[in-house]
C-alpha cells in the first residue's frame, strides 16, 4: 500500500480551446473538472494501476468537500486533515490547434500551526497501515514552511518506509537534505536547485551523483517528449517514450510517478518499472479512460518503449 501527501491540492478545471489567445474571447466544450493537485493525481493513476492508496494533505471549503467526494468515488482512502480556508482551484486551457498549454494556479489555503499536527497525523498514518512508501507531491501552501517535506520525510524514514519527493524550489532542496529514497525533478526542476544548465546527459549524470553522494536513494530526471533518466548508486537507465497522439500533458509526470511506485511495489527492476512509467504516462497523455489502464492496454504500450543503459556523452 502506498501513501500520498498532497499538502496543496486543488480542483482542476481543465478547458481545451483551439485557436486560444489573450484577450480573446472563446466558446467551449464542458470543462474536465476532476480533484486535482500531485499527488491526488499519484494517487489516482496508483489505484487504476491496481494499487491500494491512500491521500492526505490539507482541505478546506467547498473545494475541499468536492475532492473529498471525488476520492470516495474513485476508491481512494481519504486521510486529509480539514483546515478553516478554501482549497484552491486551477484553470489549464490547451489550444488543441497548437497543443500550447496556459495555467492559472490560485495560491491555496494559510498553512501555519497545522504543520505539527499534521506531522503526528503522519506519523500515527505510516505506523497504523504500514505503507511500503510514501510520496511527497506538489507545492507547499502558503505558510509552510520550507523544510514541511524535510521533516516529514525524516519522521517517515525513521520508522523504516521508503520516501518518493516530487516537488521544486527551495522545498525540493531542503526535502534532499533528508536523503529521501527517491526524488523525481524534471529538468527545469533539476537545474533550478543545482544552478546550472542542463543540456547534455553529462550534465544529468554531473548533477545527479552531487546528489546520490549527499545519501539520496534514487533520482529520476523527466525530460518531457525526450523520456526520462534514472540514476542510482547501481548504474543509470535512460527511457524514451512511445509516440502517442497528445490530449493534453497536464499530469503526465504524476501519472509517470505513479507508474514507477507501482512498479517498485511489483519488486521490478528499475529497467521494468522505468518501462511501466513511461508507458502509464503515455496512456495518460492521450486522455485515457479509467478502463483503459488495464494491463492489456499498458503492456501495448511497454514494448514501445525503449530503455538502456544510459551513454553519455549525447544531449538531450
Amino acid at each position: 500500500m502506498i501513501l500520498t501527501v498532497t499538502p496543496n491540492p486543488c480542483v482542476d478545471r481543465i478547458y481545451s480551446a483551439p485557436g486560444f489567445r489573450s484577450g480573446g474571447i472563446h466558446r467551449v466544450s464542458k470543462p474536465l473538472v476532476r480533484a486535482g493537485g500531485k499527488g491526488i493525481n499519484v494517487a489516482r493513476t496508483l489505484h487504476l494501476l491496481g494499487g491500494e492508496v491512500h491521500a492526505t494533505g490539507f482541505l478546506g471549503g467547498l473545494n475541499g468537500e468536492y475532492i473529498r467526494g471525488e476520492l470516495r468515488n474513485e476508491g481512494i482512502g481519504d486521510f486529509f486533515l480539514t483546515v478553516q480556508e478554501e482549497t484552491r482551484s486551477k484553470i489549464a486551457i490547451t489550444d488543441t490547434r497548437t497543443g500550447e498549454e496556459t495555467e492559472i494556479n490560485e495560491p491555496g489555503p494559510m498553512i501555519t500551526e497545522e504543520q505539527d499536527k499534521f506531522l503526528r497525523h503522519l506519523d500515527s498514518l505510516v505506523r497504523r497501515y504500514g505503507y511500503s512508501y510514501v510520496a511527497f507531491c506538489g507545492s507547499l501552501p502558503r505558510g509552510a514552511n520550507n523544510d514541511f517535506y524535510f521533516r516529514c520525510v525524516e519522521l517517515v524514514q525513521s520508522i523504516g518506509v521508503k520516501c518518493a519527493v516530487d516537488t521544486s524550489g527551495e522545498a525540493l532542496k531542503r526535502s534532499i537534505e533528508a536523503k529521501p529514497w527517491i526524488v523525481k525533478p524534471n529538468r527545469a526542476e533539476l537545474s533550478e536547485i543545482v544552478k546550472a544548465k542542463i543540456e547534455s546527459y553529462d550534465d544529468i549524470m554531473k548533477q545527479c551523483h552531487a546528489i546520490l553522494d549527499s545519501g539520496v536513494g534514487n533520482i529520476v530526471v523527466t525530460l518531457g517528449s525526450c523520456g526520462a533518466v534514472y540514476i542510482n548508486g547501481f548504474g543509470a537507465w535512460s527511457a524514451s517514450p512511445p509516440m502517442v497522439p497528445v490530449a493534453h500533458s497536464l499530469g503526465s509526470g504524476d501519472a509517470f510517478l505513479s507508474g514507477l511506485l507501482r512498479g517498485f511495489e511489483m519488486n521490478l527492476d528499475p529497467h521494468d518499472s522505468l518501462k511501466l512509467a513511461m508507458a502509464t504516462a503515455a496512456l495518460h497523455i492521450q486522455g485515457a479512460l479509467p478502463d483503459e489502464y488495464a494491463k492489456q492496454k499498458i503492456s501495448e504500450l511497454e514494448t514501445n518503449v525503449t530503455v538502456g543503459k544510459l551513454c553519455v556523452g549525447g544531449g538531450v
